[in-house]
């Protein structure tokens, strides 16, 4: 196994504190905890590079929120200056992460994202009969960090690094067991989340020998040309997560159909010939959007920012093709929507 010296200096070199704090500020300027550090950025700076340093930083105590987007979630928000170490430390070591993970994991990426697992799953649908689609039973809450650190630490030879990796991974979440569990909201935790099931990959591709597979951090798709393959995959699949990393499928969850049938992924419905928006996804989003109209009509948030949530809302799927899934005039009724709307959220393509 490579491991990596020689970062220490780099994670917490002024040059990279600085920039992990313009990311941490990028499209966050309004946020008033954000507007506060910023205001004293040097200070502010200078403090976490000595404590950094001095091996005094410790992770402060998370301010919680839930969100029911797509389904109930709760977000532990981070101190602004423990994010700010987070993506010092991210922006030095998830390269090297990243060298580990194959062609088919697609979360957190530069170059990947959703549109890309998007675009393969359709073309491995165009090649394949059956699909078996399997999602981790409480991914984020249930990750053991014993198993996680002898993973992870292995790769940096620093005890600096390994001991901020070590807090922060052990740092106590509200709510999470003891030992167990990565906070939904810290970068950290994606970049971790998604280097602990890296193995998986190549498992699946170079043990099982599965001709298509997609991750998309614990949504995983496998490929088959028929139905007793794809349950052959499927159970290889169970039994690594189960033995290898101590996870659980959600068993209600696990799909495995002729992708005829369209492959539920990412928002999507997706078949040979195109893609829809899946029904609880338009949905959500108009709910969504109406929400936004009330404020407005309220008072309590501006006309351009109510133009900025339509544009986002729009933006986030005309990738896709699909255009007009906000009605205004419609919005007030949005238990349903018919067969014409379903034609208008499909694309064919060649």
């Amino acid at each position: 196994m490579k491991s990596y010296g020689q970062l220490w200096e780099r994670v917490t070199s002024p040059e990279n504190l600085a920039a992990a704090l313009g990311r941490v500020l990028k499209g966050r300027t309004g946020n008033p905890p954000v507007a506060a550090f910023a205001a004293h950025g040097d200070e502010e700076l200078a403090a976490l590079r000595e404590d950094l340093l001095s091996g005094a930083w410790r992770p402060g105590p998370y301010a919680q929120f839930r969100v029911t987007d797509p389904k109930p979630r709760t977000i532990s928000c981070a101190p602004v200056r423990d994010r700010v170490a987070h993506h010092a430390l991210c922006g030095v070591i998830a390269p090297l992460l990243e060298r580990g993970f194959t062609e088919d994991c697609y979360a957190c990426r530069e170059g990947k994202g959703t549109h890309r697992a998007a675009a393969r799953a359709r073309e491995l649908v165009r090649r394949h009969g059956w699909a078996c689609k399997l999602d981790i039973r409480r991914y984020f809450d249930s990750v053991p960090h014993d198993r996680l650190l002898a993973l992870l630490l292995p790769l940096f030879r620093e005890k600096e690094v390994r001991r901020m990796i070590e807090a922060i991974v052990r740092h106590p979440v509200p709510g999470l067991a003891d030992g167990r569990g990565l906070p939904i909201g810290n970068l950290t935790s994606q970049w971790f989340a998604n280097f602990y099931l890296s193995g998986l990959d190549h498992f699946a591709k170079e043990r099982l020998g599965a001709s298509g597979y997609i991750r998309y951090m614990d949504d995983i798709v496998l490929f088959a040309e028929g139905k007793a393959e794809a349950w052959r995959l499927h159970d290889g699949v169970c039994g690594w997560v189960g033995k290898e990393r101590g996870l659980e499928i959600k068993g209600g969850l696990t799909v495995v159909a002729p992708v005829t049938e369209g492959l539920g992924f990412l928002g999507l419905r997706i078949f040979r010939g195109g893609w829809r928006l899946q029904r609880t996804r338009l949905l959500r989003t108009r709910r969504k959007f109406r929400l936004r109209e009330l404020q407005f009509a309220a008072g309590e948030i501006s006309g351009v920012r109510l133009a900025r949530c339509a544009s986002a809302a729009e933006g986030g799927v005309r990738w896709y093709g699909f255009k007009g899934i906000l009605r205004p005039s419609y919005l007030g009724n949005t238990e349903g929507f018919g067969r014409a709307e379903k034609v208008r959220c499909r694309v064919r393509t060649a």
